[in-house]
């Protein structure tokens, strides 16, 4: 069996929500937005204190998080419409078709 090539989470991630249904790739996207949204925009006081640095670096994560996830998301749900539309096709292509191995053509 061959090996797949490592690939980034990104990637990853993409590939998951390319299995959903294109809808709920967009609703995955709206969900992670307005979450790391409401978590980016919290108050962060300037003296930082020696617990407060778990926070501010989720902080920190969430906001730059808040726009990357959202567009892997989307990506993927534009992946899913795409091999959703592929599929209809062929098997529009093979129920009109009058050759008898029609079937073949497909995997």
């Amino acid at each position: 069996m061959a090996r797949r090539k490592k690939t980034s989470a990104a990637e990853d991630l993409m590939d998951l929500v390319a299995m959903l249904p294109w809808w709920a790739g967009v609703a995955l996207a709206l969900v992670l937005y307005v979450v790391l949204h409401r978590v980016a925009s919290q108050q962060v006081t300037t003296a930082i204190q020696p617990g407060q640095v778990g926070a501010m670096v989720t902080q920190t994560l969430a906001g730059f998080g808040q726009y990357l996830l959202p567009l892997i998301c989307l990506m993927g749900a534009g992946i899913s419409a795409w091999q959703r539309h592929q599929r209809q096709t062929l098997v529009a292509d093979v129920s009109q078709s009058k050759a008898a191995d029609a079937l073949d053509g497909m995997s």
